[in-house]
């Protein structure tokens, strides 16, 4: 099994009942983080994986830093932890992963505006259109 294959069987599990929380409970839980950095930098160990544990750890550290100051221009904690977690399994992919699933978000939320399911200050769960971005820059 090649490492695109091996990151999938292992984010989709979690990422799948992480959207559904999130959507469910506007909510991400810390237990879905640590899983993703633990499994990350467990598999980052394994001589047979394509990022070292320097490159994880970089890649975490970046994207924690770029979540927190989300954080403070509005985003949730639990998508930046969310985010961080995922970093762990695909390093630099991180970055086109955040870019995209804030485009999918603002697709959905302008949709959802103009059928005017939601005001400007609905509250959306950003766990599904993660999950989605991070399939799609796993698999591309």
């Amino acid at each position: 099994m090649n490492t695109v294959m091996l990151r999938l069987v292992i984010l989709l599990p979690v990422l799948l009942h992480v959207s559904y929380t999130d959507w469910r409970d506007h909510r991400i839980a810390n237990a879905d983080f640590f899983t993703l950095t633990g499994i990350g930098f467990a598999m980052s160990l394994w001589s047979g994986w394509d990022l070292s544990l320097k490159e994880a750890i970089l890649a975490s550290l970046i994207t924690l830093v770029v979540g927190f100051l989300f954080f403070l221009l509005g985003q949730g904690a639990g998508d930046a932890k969310l985010l961080t977690g995922i970093a762990c399994l695909v390093g630099y992919k991180i970055l086109s992963i955040y870019i995209l699933s804030i485009i999918l978000m603002g697709i959905a939320a302008l949709m959802l505006l103009v059928a005017r399911k939601i005001n400007y200050k609905s509250p959306l769960p950003m766990a599904p259109a993660i999950t989605l971005a991070t399939i799609l820059c796993v698999l591309l």
